[in-house]
């Protein structure tokens, strides 16, 4: 197992240091996820986001298992947010790419969801809130046994 992720990084760090990361190692992973976007929303503009997912989704390897941006529920935010998962389910599924709807996951859990799964900052998980993004995930990845790994 190898952890490439970095804390606070955007799709575009995927694109500069996690794929070249990636391609250097030996092997092809057997699995590989990829969780990006939720930095991005900070500064959020849907032409540079959209162009950044779809260099971000044509690098990776098909059948590599994406996440949306994370569910946020504050006015403008929720907006974008839901605009930005769309615009990330669009890629994926143009380009091979095996999603997981993250935001979904936590949308159907509504407000009380979001005051027992959230920090104070309501936008970061706490434990409970990872466990529920990491069962969800797992569903997706073994939902279709056979075709988990990247091709």
């Amino acid at each position: 197992m190898v952890n490439l992720s970095r804390s606070g990084a955007h799709i575009l760090d995927v694109l500069d240091m996690q794929l070249p990361a990636l391609a250097a190692r030996a092997r092809t992973p057997d699995l590989l996820t990829v969780a990006i976007g939720g930095n991005d929303m900070g500064s959020y503009d849907r032409q540079v986001f959209a162009a950044s997912v779809e260099r971000r989704s044509a690098a990776l390897p098909a059948g590599a298992h994406l996440t949306d941006v994370p569910y946020l529920t504050h006015d403008r935010s929720e907006r974008d947010a839901q605009e930005a998962a769309d615009l990330l389910s669009s890629s994926v599924s143009q380009h091979g790419l095996r999603p997981m709807p993250r935001q979904a996951t936590f949308r159907v859990q509504g407000w009380r969801g979001m005051s027992a799964q959230f920090a104070a900052d309501w936008v970061h998980p706490n434990g409970r809130g990872h466990r529920i993004g990491a069962d969800a995930l797992w569903w997706e990845i073994t939902r279709n046994p056979g075709v988990a790994a990247p091709q």
